[in-house]
């Protein structure tokens, strides 16, 4: 659902950029009264695919750390080991290289990374003092 709703943030910003860029080109020339017009309708267009991109990645760090809260109720999580390597691979991976340019979420990747460990680390202390 987290996933999902980035998805449909990042793919409005895509339409009302593309729609800004396709529709509301600015030509050439000085600006008049009906360039005018056209800018701040060009400029609104913008504003709110930013608006819906920083709202998809605001809704999507919260709900990643309601995910891992849920992680905790499942019975059978991987071993330390197991967690830390896909975190190395969520922050070193190299496929997604193009994708640091479209998403600011790889800037909170390597953060986001090390706090879910560490939440993770600290759910398994609890779990194990718990259980003696």
């Amino acid at each position: 659902m987290t996933a999902a709703v980035l998805v449909l943030g990042l793919l409005i910003f895509a339409v009302l950029l593309w729609t800004a860029n396709r529709f509301f080109a600015v030509p050439p020339g000085p600006v008049d009264e009906a360039r005018h017009a056209l800018l701040t309708s060009r400029f609104a267009l913008i504003e709110a695919a930013h608006g819906a991109a920083g709202m998809a990645t605001a809704l999507f760090v919260p709900g990643c750390g309601v995910s891992l809260c849920l992680l905790f109720l499942v019975a059978h999580r991987p071993r330390m080991r197991v967690r830390l390597l896909w975190a190395a691979a969520a922050v070193t991976d190299a496929i997604y290289t193009l994708a640091d340019y479209v998403l600011p979420i790889w800037n909170w990747a390597p953060p986001t990374a090390a706090l879910a460990v560490a939440i993770s680390a600290v759910g398994d202390w609890i779990g194990r003092r718990g259980g003696k």
